[in-house]
Order: C-alpha cells, then sequence, then structure tokens
C-alpha cells in the first residue's frame, strides 16, 4: 500500500467522523486534525486540556497576567479582600494560566470555605507542576478532609510526604486536617509516608501520575481530537517505561515507530487511579490513526488492567467509539469501516470510506479494586435478531456526527 493512498483513507475516516455529510461538500482542512483555539473563560477555567493549550502566552499576556496576580496576591495576603482577590487571580489564568495563580486560587476558596472550587484549583496547579511539589500535594490532602474523604485525603497526606513535606508538628495541629486525625487511617499513612519519605520510585510515580490532567465528564473518545494535543510537552518519555510496557516492545524493536501521549486522568480512588493514554504511528505524521488506551494503576504505580477503549490502529477498522458516563462507566462501540471499493483489489487512495456501520457495543465497569469488568456485550446481528433495536441504530454514529 502507498503512503500517499493511506493518508487518502485517513483523511476520509476524518470526515465521516466529523458529519454525516457528503465528503464533497465539506473543506479539506476536515481531514486534518482540529486546530482552532478554545478560548479560556469562567466555564472551562478548570478543563485540565484547554489550560494546557494556553501556557504559552503572548509576552504581552504574560505581563498583564503577572500584573493581575501581584495585585490579587497584595489583595489576598494584606487586604483580606478574598472575592476581589479570587477575581484578580481568575482574569490572571484567563490570560496566561500559571500554577503559581492556580495555587493562590485554591487557597482562596478555602478560606472562603469553597472546598470543591479548591480541589479544582490545587488539582490544576499540581499538573502544571507547581513548586514545591509537596505542598501542592498536602493541600489537597486538607481538602479532601475537609471533604470527609478521609481515603483521599489519606493518600495525598502520605503522597505530600513522600514528596518532601516535612512539617510533622503542623501535620499534628492543622485544623483543615481535624476530620482525618480523628480516623483509623491518620496513623497508617501517617507512617507510611514517612516510611517513604525521599523514595526515589515513589517520586517518580507521582510525578508521572501529575502529567495527566482530569478528564471532564461525560466525555466521548473517538478520532476527533486536537492538534496540541501532540505537542512535545504532552509525549510521555521513554523514561517511564516501567508503567506503559508496549514502549519496551518499541524501544528495543528495529524501527521505533510508536509515540505514546498523556491524555486524561479518567477517575482517582482510595484503591487505584484510572489513566488514559494515546498511541499513534508518528511515521504517519497528523493523519495518524490514534487508539485510546485505558490503564488501571495502584497507588504505588503497580499496573492492574489495561485495555484499548477507543480509535483505531487499522484503515481498515474495526474502529471503536467510547462514551463515558459522568460516573465513569464506558460504553464501547465497534464500527465496521466499508469503503467504496474493496480496498484489497483497490488499495486506499481515491477509495473513499462510504459507511460506518454499528457491528458490537459493550459496556465496561471499573470496578472497585480497579479491574476492568465486562457488563454487556451486545452483538448487532443479535439484537436484529431479536427486532428490538431499529437497524438504523447501525449508523448512529454517523448520523449524529
Amino acid at each position: 500500500m502507498k503512503f500517499h493512498s493511506y493518508l487518502s483513507a485517513l483523511g476520509s475516516l476524518f470526515l465521516l467522523l466529523s458529519c454525516g455529510d457528503s465528503m464533497q461538500q465539506l473543506p479539506n482542512d476536515l481531514v486534518k486534525l482540529q486546530t482552532a483555539s478554545i478560548p479560556m473563560s469562567e466555564t472551562n477555567l478548570f478543563d485540565g486540556s484547554v489550560v494546557k493549550m494556553h501556557v504559552d502566552a503572548s509576552q504581552s499576556d504574560l505581563d498583564k497576567a503577572n500584573q493581575l496576580f501581584l495585585e490579587g496576591l497584595d489583595l489576598y495576603r494584606n487586604q483580606d479582600k478574598l472575592t476581589d482577590a479570587l477575581e484578580k487571580m481568575k482574569s490572571s489564568v484567563v490570560l496566561s494560566p500559571s500554577a503559581k495563580a492556580y495555587y493562590e486560587i485554591g487557597n482562596i476558596q478555602m478560606d472562603l470555605f469553597d472546598f470543591e472550587e479548591a480541589l479544582k484549583a490545587y488539582q490544576v496547579a499540581e499538573e502544571l507542576g507547581y513548586e514545591p511539589f509537596s505542598k501542592v500535594l498536602y493541600n489537597l490532602a486538607c481538602v479532601y478532609s475537609n471533604l470527609e474523604n478521609i481515603e483521599m485525603a489519606g493518600k495525598y497526606l502520605e503522597y505530600a510526604l513522600q514528596a518532601g513535606y516535612t512539617n510533622i508538628n503542623h501535620i499534628q495541629k492543622d485544623e483543615d486536617l481535624a476530620y482525618l486525625r480523628d480516623s483509623y487511617l491518620f496513623d497508617r499513612h501517617l507512617n507510611k509516608g514517612i516510611a517513604g519519605m525521599s523514595n526515589a520510585e515513589n517520586l517518580f510515580w507521582l510525578k508521572f501520575k501529575n502529567r495527566f490532567p482530569s478528564m471532564l465528564l461525560p466525555n466521548t473518545l473517538d478520532q476527533n481530537i486536537h492538534g496540541s494535543l501532540f505537542k512535545s510537552t504532552n509525549y510521555i518519555s521513554y523514561d517511564y517505561e516501567v508503567y506503559i510496557a508496549e514502549m519496551r516492545d518499541e524501544k528495543f524493536s528495529r524501527e521505533v515507530s510508536k509515540g505514546f501521549y498523556y491524555y486524561r486522568k479518567l477517575m482517582e480512588q482510595p484503591e487505584f487511579v484510572a489513566l488514559v493514554y494515546i498511541e499513534r504511528d508518528e511515521f504517519l505524521g497528523e493523519y495518524a490513526p490514534v487508539t485510546y488506551k485505558l490503564a488501571t494503576f495502584s497507588n504505588e504505580g503497580k499496573l492492574i488492567d489495561k485495555r484499548v477503549i477507543a480509535g483505531t490502529s487499522d484503515l481498515k477498522g474495526p474502529l471503536k467509539v467510547c462514551n463515558i458516563s459522568e460516573t465513569g462507566e464506558l460504553s464501547i462501540k465497534h464500527y465496521a469501516i466499508t469503503y467504496d471499493k474493496d480496498p484489497d483489489e483497490y488499495g486506499f487512495y481515491q477509495n473513499p470510506i462510504v459507511a460506518l456501520d454499528l457491528v458490537t457495543t459493550e459496556n465496561w465497569e471499573i470496578m472497585d479494586d480497579g479491574k476492568l469488568a465486562l457488563q454487556e456485550s451486545l452483538d448487532l446481528a443479535d439484537v436484529f435478531l431479536d427486532e428490538s433495536v431499529d437497524e438504523s441504530e447501525s449508523n448512529e454514529y454517523l448520523s449524529d456526527n
């Protein structure tokens, strides 16, 4: 198969995924990755994926943002005007997101007793690499304690100690940790954290986990993806191959062609964290199909389970589209790809994709131990025999898009 025929077929696939109109009526640039910038606003202030698009602001915006940050800091620290300070900080991150501004937003929200908003702010500060790392982890422990989530509070206290937080006396007196201190988990996590202080392996895992921005739910994973995702800053270094076994296969192969990218943190629970990363063939560049892989890890970074949940690695298909609910359940639809002509005989060049037909739907759930469990598998052919679903559903993805 010729390289340009591969690109032509991928272009057709992107067009079909974009909408159900005739391909001849669509502009050519729709066959490429989405590139239009998503502006920062109050509505997406805590969407880590949008925030990371704007970290490279112009010098002019950077200067204005820093001035707003300093004004907000003065209002907060010196004048105790929390609401005014919060507005200044939010205006600062809209212009140019920074870890320090999100960290202060979290502090202000803590003083306003809005712990849910403080959690969001600290999480973005963590994702943007706030230093000292141990301090933002400690503050996350305080937020979870105030939210009466002792399991997560204990875990983040343990993380903070492992990352270098050393003020044990403050931990024993901090009012924000009162709920955690009253629980049976406090001593356990405190002791584990102290035992793991300056443990390079623990810190390595925390830094890897930290690179995944939190996923906004509900969400859909398919082949439509913003081009900014593939910036070098999102590339997963081969240093982290201990967490992604496929990297070792690539590293020792004759020709390293696969690239791996941070995508999202689907959820974090007391017993596990669920991360989604992307794999694509770098040789094909911006037209390469992508696969989304969901991996669950213990809180110590040990792999629990993993599977491909969306995308495709082959032009012939099948294509998987994953819908994730607000509570993290996954509905994975498998589509057969139909070309105008038989690709085995005519290849892919000037051979447009004419249909994506729904074949199977799988419903998956992440269990309490981090294992991925298949709850239901629905074969469309069996459904038609039962006459319980209209056959038009087989092309629902095209009509919806």
